[in-house]
């Protein structure tokens, strides 16, 4: 069995326990995990975060919205992760949910990559 295989298996058994969200509105009722101003454009941090999110295993979804953009990293389908960008005028506020992994390291690694470019 090959790797896209074993994660979709393994998102659907969680996904059917209730072990991680499997929507992404229920992703973002969680408590964020990163919330921050950011002085770099809606643009420029959308860019670099979907760049970031895309050298994991996953897809990445870009979505524009009249006050900024939400970038999702998904596995299998399934919502890891939700990064909302707000334009506030001269700032930008970043808020991040997820990723809900059970593997702390993969967690923060993907953090850190969102981080390094707000």
């Amino acid at each position: 069995m090959g790797y896209a295989q074993q994660a979709a298996l393994l998102a659907s058994a969680l996904a059917l326990c209730g072990c991680i969200p499997t929507k992404l509105g229920k992703l973002e009722q969680r408590s964020p995990t990163i919330q921050v101003q950011s002085a770099h454009s809606v643009a420029e941090l959308s860019g670099c975060i979907s760049d970031k999110l895309k050298s994991f295993r996953g897809s990445v979804n870009y979505v524009p919205r009249p006050d900024g953009a939400t970038v999702t990293y998904e596995m299998a389908g399934v919502p890891f992760m939700s990064v909302s960008i707000t334009d506030q005028g001269t700032t930008r506020q970043v808020t991040t949910f997820g990723p809900y992994s059970l593997n702390k390291k993969v967690n923060r690694h993907r953090l850190d990559a969102v981080r390094t470019c707000i």
